[in-house]
């Protein structure tokens, strides 16, 4: 691996190298990237490790010698930090390239923090009380950046780029809850949307394929993983999502129930004298499609059990249901749309999934093609066949990249 000669000129030829941290609720994702002028123009390291336990699985690529997959007892995040960090300094240091910051994807930026922030004590006191919202995911990340900031000292700096930020510009007709104004606004009570991140890669990619600026874009976006949301954009600004306060509301997910009638856990608590603590937790890791399925919720389990299980078989008409209700809904909302867009793991790789929910829509000038939709990479992810008047695209997420990029201003 060449290394690379930093540069001390300022404006569009500063070159950075960032570690960027991307924490599940049980997993940890680590990018090592080199930027030059605010955007990424390599990779050094791409990690991951997966299923935290006494086997987790690491997965590495380090450019130019390839990729190694082993198992190692890595049980909590902290230790997937800490195997991230020191994996990344010591590539740094073999290219003779000192890392200039760590970028960490948290989830909740609440209103404060709608653009990349330097994570003080103060940053993370903020992000701490928020962390009531986004249970699965607010904490790991808050730990992995205690563990980060240890391993590097002072000296790098540990940057905070939110999910929620991409939706600050939700207008208040999509943002606010119908119910008592004081409520609201005594206690920063609204929608706030998620999965910001993986939608600004997306919609640059939809603007690379559309070859139009990303301000006359009007698309509507699903991201479709363990955990599942849709975006409506409109001239490149989200205008409504489905996930809400918290990523528990909207579309039915893998163990998250989705949207519910508000009366629904009170009632649960007073029927089965559980407080309703243990109702919304319940809520969160035990619902969803594996509530309904009785299996672990995984699409791929369901898909392979469809034939000769009902419940399975519910799980996933449920599910498309759900999705072909939010396209509609959606395509009404914005009325001129350019595109379509999966992305996610579901998104990606479950073409069965996208087939029915694009099906029958041609009313709506969407004609998806089974060849295409089958293999999307053969016909640059478009999945639509050429007479349809709306395209629709299969697209990778790359947060990393757009987590530096997002990140890069906010280092002096």
């Amino acid at each position: 691996m060449a290394r690379r000669t930093r540069s001390a000129a300022k404006g569009s030829n500063v070159e950075r190298t960032l570690l960027t941290i991307n924490v599940g609720s049980s997993s940890l994702k680590y990018d090592l990237l080199w930027l030059r002028g605010g955007e990424v123009r390599g990779r050094q390291l791409s990690g991951s490790v997966t299923r935290l336990g006494k086997r987790a699985i690491v997965e590495e690529t380090i450019t130019a010698l390839g990729t190694t997959r082993r198992t190692a007892a890595i049980e909590s995040i902290e230790q997937a930090a800490l195997l991230a960090c020191l994996r990344a300094a010591t590539i740094a240091e073999e290219l003779e390239s000192p890392i200039d910051g760590v970028v960490h994807r948290v989830v909740h930026g609440g209103v404060a923090f709608r653009g990349a922030t330097r994570l003080g004590k103060p940053e993370l006191r903020a992000l701490e009380r928020l962390a009531i919202f986004a249970p699965l995911h607010q904490p790991q990340a808050l730990r992995a950046v205690a563990v980060c900031a240890g391993a590097f000292g002072a000296r790098v700096p540990q940057i905070g780029v939110f999910d929620t930020a991409f939706h600050a510009t939700l207008p208040e007709s999509a943002w606010r809850y119908p119910i008592a104004r004081e409520l609201v606004d005594s206690n920063g009570i609204r929608r706030f949307g998620f999965h910001g991140i993986a939608y600004q890669s997306v919609l640059a990619q939809l603007a690379e394929r559309l070859r139009r600026p990303q301000n006359r874009i009007s698309a509507v976006l699903f991201h479709l993983g363990s955990g599942c949301s849709a975006c409506a954009v409109r001239d490149g600004k989200s205008v409504d999502t489905t996930m809400g306060l918290s990523p528990l509301e909207g579309l039915p997910m893998r163990t998250r129930a989705g949207s519910l009638d508000p009366s629904l856990p009170l009632t649960l608590s007073r029927v089965t004298r559980r407080p309703v603590d243990s109702i919304v937790d319940s809520l969160w890791k035990e619902s969803g499609l594996a509530a309904v399925s009785g299996t672990d919720g995984d699409m791929r389990t369901l898909l392979a059990r469809e034939r000769t299980d009902s419940r399975a078989r519910l799980a996933i008409e449920m599910f498309v249901v759900a999705l072909r209700k939010q396209l509609g809904a959606y395509l009404a909302l914005l009325g001129e749309v350019d595109a379509i867009a999966f992305s996610g793991g579901i998104g990606e790789h479950a073409h069965e999934i996208r087939q029915r929910v694009l099906s029958g829509l041609e009313t709506f000038g969407i004609r998806c093609d089974p060849t295409r939709n089958r293999d999307p990479s053969r016909f640059e992810e478009r999945i639509t066949a050429r007479t349809s008047r709306l395209p629709v695209f299969v697209l990778t997420a790359n947060e990393a990249d757009m987590m530096a990029e997002l990140a890069s201003e906010a280092i002096a």
